[in-house]
């Protein structure tokens, strides 16, 4: 069942009961979906405050209540740890700004940067951390891996495809695509990746033939969560 429809499903057949208040132990250890949060009392000693947590706790598909006695500078985090589908649905808009590729046929290591090949990362397994502070502010932190998909456009000529053409005037832009491993963190709607493994494909005869077609790569990248846009 989707989870909006079984949380308003929880939500109707709980209005009118007493909910439940639980430790941090329990809290911590559910898995658990935050609804709201409530600043519910600043009459705290030592310029303290208590923070309600409202949420839905899977376990048996009850609202439940958590206080928590915080100063300004301290935040509860919820942790979750997401696998293969359910990670992907935090996709990022992803490019690899610079890349380092293996060594070639005449023995050179080769470094290259640009922003052109904007793909998508999905990842396969999935850390998620959400803090949530004092003021009722949230910062989520969340570490990946997954893979990159990109398609990249490369010019071609008879110096880097071993004198494919056979002429020295020839030259093209050749569709190609580029997939690589990444280790990711993401601080809210930013990510940043670490590529430890890269390869780039041709994908027609010529691009076969460019000297660092199927070769790897590694470098670093940078993107956006998608859910920066709405999605």
């Amino acid at each position: 069942m989707n989870k909006n429809v079984l949380i308003v499903i929880i939500l109707i057949f709980n209005y009118s009961y007493s909910q439940e208040t639980v430790t941090k132990e329990v809290f911590e250890k559910s898995e658990i979906n935050i609804l709201s949060t409530e600043i519910i009392d600043t009459s705290i000693a030592n310029s303290r405050a208590a923070l309600q947590f409202k949420f839905i706790d899977y376990s048996d598909n009850e609202i439940k209540f958590y206080e928590a006695e915080l100063a300004k500078d301290e935040f509860v985090s919820v942790t979750n740890y997401k696998y293969f589908f359910g990670a992907i649905g935090s996709i990022s808009i992803m490019t690899v700004p610079f890349k380092i590729r293996s060594k070639n046929e005449q023995g050179y290591i080769t470094a290259k940067a640009d922003v052109k090949n904007i793909g998508v990362y999905l990842p396969l397994a999935l850390k998620e951390s959400k803090r949530y502070w004092l003021d009722n502010s949230t910062s989520t932190h969340k570490f990946s891996i997954g893979f990159l998909i990109a398609p990249m456009a490369q010019e071609l000529n008879d110096k880097n495809t071993s004198d494919y053409f056979q002429n020295s005037e020839s030259s093209y832009s050749a569709f190609m695509l580029s997939t690589s491993v990444a280790i990711t963190y993401t601080y809210n709607n930013l990510t940043f990746a670490l590529i430890p493994v890269g390869f780039d494909f041709g994908l027609d005869d010529a691009g076969k033939e460019w000297d660092n077609h199927a070769n790897y790569w590694t470098g670093f990248g940078i993107g956006v969560d998608t859910k920066l846009f709405g999605f």
